[in-house]
């Protein structure tokens, strides 16, 4: 945790909206009782991002408006519609998540089922089943978040299929004793 700012929030803001602007920083810092230095430490790097920014709106903005005014609208639209998508998907994400991590708490739990020498046969079995179920709905759940994450890097073929589970199966009945 550093040293307490000496400019407020609201100061904050002010001086990177005068700076976006092209107030000098010297000026700036002369009329903040700051160094400049600190002041293009802190600001130079969010000043140029909102500049850049700014320039890519305005060229957007420009290509809409020479756009008929009924294709204008469809992009307003599209663009409204993308957002509210992507939130969507972003609220579904969260939520896959949740459930993905509650999956694997139960998946836990099944293990140390699984590892306890007085379990019978027939109940391992039904334990591998539902381990194997968690597993694969976790999985499944995941795939949306991954999907986003990695969005515009395809998926190598062997990963768009999941886990083998048949030799996931295998191993476990391996491992337990049940092969």
């Amino acid at each position: 945790m550093g040293r307490k700012s000496k400019l407020t929030e609201d100061q904050k803001a002010d001086v990177q909206r005068r700076m976006a602007a092209g107030e000098s920083c010297r000026a700036l810092a002369r009329e903040f009782g700051m160094a400049e230095s600190s002041l293009r430490a802190y600001f130079s790097a969010r000043v140029a991002k909102i500049q850049t920014t700014a320039k890519r709106l305005a060229t957007v903005e420009d290509e809409v408006a020479a756009l008929p005014v009924s294709a204008q609208l469809t992009v307003r639209d599209l663009a409204a519609n993308m957002r509210t998508t992507a939130a969507n998907l972003a609220a579904v994400t969260a939520l896959n998540t949740r459930t993905a991590h509650r999956l694997a708490k139960m998946a836990d739990k099944t293990m140390d089922r699984l590892e306890d020498p007085e379990v019978k046969a027939e109940r391992r079995e039904v334990e591998l089943l539902n381990l194997a179920t968690y597993g694969s709905l976790s999985h499944n759940l995941s795939r949306v978040g991954v999907s986003l994450v990695t969005a515009g890097h395809p998926l190598k073929p062997d990963e768009e299929t999941g886990p083998n589970l048949d030799g996931a199966m295998d191993d476990l009945r391996r491992r337990l004793g049940m092969a």
